[in-house]
């Protein structure tokens, strides 16, 4: 029995990475002509991870790491290279659809977002863990991932610039307390390029070569992506090099959205002109939730990352100390969006941990230790079956699917999500409230 358990935890483990594949089949018929099903669809990309975080709860704080060594790497190391291989049929799958149906203006640019929101979030961060590998064939496939959204030099800049200056005013990647998501993507992005290109520059020079030479990566990689772009436009035209040219951008502002969370107003001590404190613990944003932690390969646990960068993403553990965001990735990703939000409710965090001094707690729960009491009870609750029940949602948004059609599926999920969100609000913190003097 032991077996057969083991054998569909482990079957769960990929079931989650299956899902846009599920929806895949309504995409070529999104279009102005269907703005209430488009509308859905893109608000699914949010509420989906959302409902799945409410669902999945927290996983345990040491559930990947303490059995990571004993997990085959059929599991955990083939993980990376699966999705890799994934999302470059999704590439594929998105040029079939724009050639197949004839697709034209506004059907391509949604199209075009809609994979591009999903490669940027899921697809670099698997990009993202190939590229701090040791094994030339993962490096390989993570640039090759970062090729087809025109963003390759990532692979040089985080690496060898990012982990380096990480929290300091060298850093581009690094985000400035009252700084704007829309003033720090394009510094990001300027920054990145300059800073790989003299990466790459430095590197040969001490090989004693010049920039114009076959060894040069960014060079390579420049003739990679041209190459991408002149056959989208070949085989698929016009329309084919828009979608890749659209799908590219918004992967770009998701991948930099995502940075811009990860360090926001952080920043380490300089101890001498120059020269600054070690990274540590307190230099990166957290986020700790089953779904978005096995989904986004424990993007979340960034400090473990940052302390230890080739560390299999299956053995990231959480830190003592470790700053976390008040939300998981979608519902930070969308506060980042709207600067006054964002900063209402980063900027006091981002103080309190200059200050040496832990976030303040809720007045309710400094008052009531009972509602802490209560609301641990509760999410209890959901981190000890929430892999279970995940797994029996994704399976119902399915079969919502296919019975009852997209457009019902989509409602579904919001529905769920809803109920849960009231769920908690009303017996869990509105009798907590209660308990306050």
């Amino acid at each position: 029995m032991s077996a057969i358990t083991s054998f569909f935890r482990r079957a769960l483990l990929f079931l989650p990475f299956t899902l846009p594949l599920w929806l895949a089949p309504s995409l070529p018929t999104l279009g102005l002509n269907q703005a209430v099903r488009t509308l859905l669809y893109m608000a699914a990309a949010f509420a989906i991870p959302v409902t799945m975080d409410l669902i999945g709860g927290s996983a345990r704080r040491e559930a990947f790491a303490d059995r990571a060594a004993e997990k085959p790497r059929v599991e955990y190391g083939l993980l990376p290279r699966l999705l890799a291989f994934k999302f470059i049929f999704i590439e594929g799958l998105m040029l079939y659809y724009v050639w197949k149906r004839h697709a034209v203006g506004a059907d391509v640019v949604i199209l075009a977002m809609l994979v591009g929101l999903y490669y940027g979030a899921v697809g670099i961060a698997v990009a993202h863990e190939l590229m701090h590998r040791q094994s030339r064939l993962d490096r390989w496939l993570g640039d090759l991932l970062l090729c087809t959204v025109t963003y390759p030099h990532f692979s040089i800049e985080h690496v060898y610039g990012h982990h380096i200056r990480v929290a300091t005013p060298e850093d581009p990647a690094s985000a400035r307390l009252n700084e704007t998501l829309y003033a720090f993507i394009p510094r990001s992005i300027v920054g990145g390029l300059r800073g790989a290109w003299g990466i790459e520059v430095r590197r040969l020079k001490a090989r004693g070569q010049g920039w114009f030479s076959i060894q040069n990566r960014m060079l390579g990689y420049l003739v990679i992506v041209s190459a991408w772009y002149l056959a989208a436009w070949l085989f698929v035209g016009v329309y084919g090099l828009a979608a890749v040219a659209i799908q590219s951008a918004v992967a770009i502002f998701s991948v930099e959205t995502i940075n811009y969370l990860q360090h926001y107003g952080l920043q380490r001590k300089e101890i001498s002109p120059g020269r600054y404190e070690r990274p540590d613990v307190q230099h990166c944003w957290n986020w700790e939730t089953r779904f978005s932690g096995l989904y986004f390969l424990n993007l979340g646990r960034h400090s473990e990352h940052h302390r230890s960068a080739n560390r299999r993403f299956d053995a990231l553990r959480v830190l003592d100390g470790q700053p976390r965001l008040p939300g998981g990735l979608m519902p930070m990703y969308l506060a980042a969006m709207l600067p006054p939000l964002w900063f209402a409710i980063m900027n006091p965090r981002v103080e309190a941990i200059r200050a040496s001094r832990p976030v303040a707690a809720t007045v309710a729960e400094a008052k009531s230790p009972s509602k802490m009491r209560r609301r641990e009870q509760f999410q209890a609750t959901f981190d000890r079956w929430g892999g279970y029940l995940m797994a029996g949602m994704i399976v119902a948004l399915g079969l919502v699917s296919s019975r009852f059609g997209f457009q019902n599926s989509v409602l579904f999920g919001i529905a769920v999500a809803i109920a849960l969100i009231a769920f908690r609000e009303t017996f869990v913190l509105i009798p907590m409230a209660t308990q306050v003097e």
